[in-house]
């Protein structure tokens, strides 16, 4: 009996521009995820065009981007979205966008969005798990919590809170004192 490949395994024997280095495990559910960059080096092979994008939404913690793209005679449509609130601490919330919407487009032009994900999907660790992750002090902790108090911004849920690491928080502390500064004038 023949031993089904994996995705990846799949993907590795179809592309064979991709490396073991284009993919990771995700830490919190164990599946294969592809890196942004191995998903670009596929739309440069094989040929992927985009349609002009469009934003749907264009604000300094939020961005949706609605974009097509073609693969041969096939055509797949879909959004990106990036929240400072929600599902990003990366604090360049359009590139977020983007970058998540041309990774959505690819795996679905080849066949495989929804059985592998890249790592600029919201629910995946884009973070391989490593012992060296330093996570967010209770002090940077309260910090973010009395700035989003300050500037008016959502709060944050525990979640958010709990799965922060120190990079993230300093990110964010960032952010909300430069828009508190900017409020102020």
């Amino acid at each position: 009996m023949a031993t089904k490949l994996t995705i990846k395994q799949q993907l590795l024997k179809d592309y064979n521009y991709l490396t073991e280095n284009d993919f990771y495990v995700e830490s919190k559910s164990g599946k294969d995820v592809i890196k942004h960059m191995g998903c670009e080096r596929i739309a440069r092979n094989e040929g992927i065009k985009y349609s002009e994008p469009r934003f749907l939404t264009v604000q300094r913690d939020h961005s949706v981007l609605y974009c097509a793209a073609t693969l041969n005679d096939k055509m797949e449509w879909t959004i990106g979205e990036a929240d400072l609130k929600s599902n990003c601490f990366n604090k360049y919330v359009h590139s977020m966008a983007e970058k998540r919407c041309k990774d959505r487009l690819i795996l679905k032009l080849i066949g495989v969005y929804g059985e592998i994900y890249s790592d600029t999907e919201d629910f995946v660790d884009d973070t391989p798990k490593t012992t060296n992750v330093k996570m967010a002090s209770d002090k940077q902790k309260k910090l973010i919590a009395r700035l989003i108090n300050e500037t008016g911004n959502q709060p944050l849920e525990d979640e958010d809170y709990d799965n922060m690491t120190g990079v993230d928080a300093s990110k964010l502390i960032d952010l909300y004192n430069e828009e508190k500064a900017n409020k102020s004038y």
